[in-house]
């Protein structure tokens, strides 16, 4: 008997995924650097991201909006709407704690595709969430792992004129025992 679960009358050729937001390891040190430079205040950065099999990739085009900012407040100077419009949609918010706080999650927060928390006391993103427009007035806040993607730009290099030596192992001899035992090396 031949199983439904096979048949390509049931296959909807939707791939579903786990909410997820991939953060390359450059970000992660841009957000250190900021935050060594603003020696623990609070800020908000913009970045575009963009979906892809595995989830939502954050992008390195980013943007640092007008703000003033004291140790546990940010008061945004400048109209984010705009930023949004021009496909800034991910907010990176930074925050002594490890989740956002009730007027993040108010205000701020669902007028972006994505929010991540980044930590400015432990230096590294503690919390994210995925936002869903449901309709008009309800967004659903679903709750996203980080996955920070370690540096994986490839090089092309030309290694054709390096040659590699093989050695004889000597052991753990200090290099004068090893130029008085064999001089003829040297």
């Amino acid at each position: 008997m031949k199983s439904v679960f096979f048949d390509p009358v049931w296959d909807s050729g939707l791939k579903y995924i786990e909410p997820k937001i991939i953060v390359p390891e450059k970000i992660i040190k841009l957000l250190k650097h900021i935050d060594r430079r603003l020696s623990g205040y609070e800020f908000n950065i913009l970045f575009k991201a963009k979906w892809t099999d595995e989830g939502l990739r954050l992008l390195d085009d980013y943007v640092i909006p007008e703000q003033e900012v004291t140790m546990s407040s940010i008061t945004m100077l400048e109209d984010c709407q705009k930023l949004r419009d021009r496909g800034y949609n991910v907010l990176v918010h930074s925050h002594p704690c490890d989740d956002f706080s009730a007027v993040d999650d108010e205000f701020q927060n669902p007028h972006y595709l994505a929010v991540l928390c980044y930590n400015n006391t432990r230096h590294k993103i503690t919390s994210a969430v995925i936002n869903v427009k449901i309709n008009e007035n309800l967004v659903l806040k679903v709750y996203a792992e980080v996955e920070v993607e370690e540096f994986s730009e490839e090089f092309n290099v030309d290694l054709s004129k390096i040659r590699i030596k093989k050695e004889v192992y000597l052991g753990k001899k200090t290099p004068s025992e090893i130029i008085d035992e064999y001089p003829y090396f040297f």
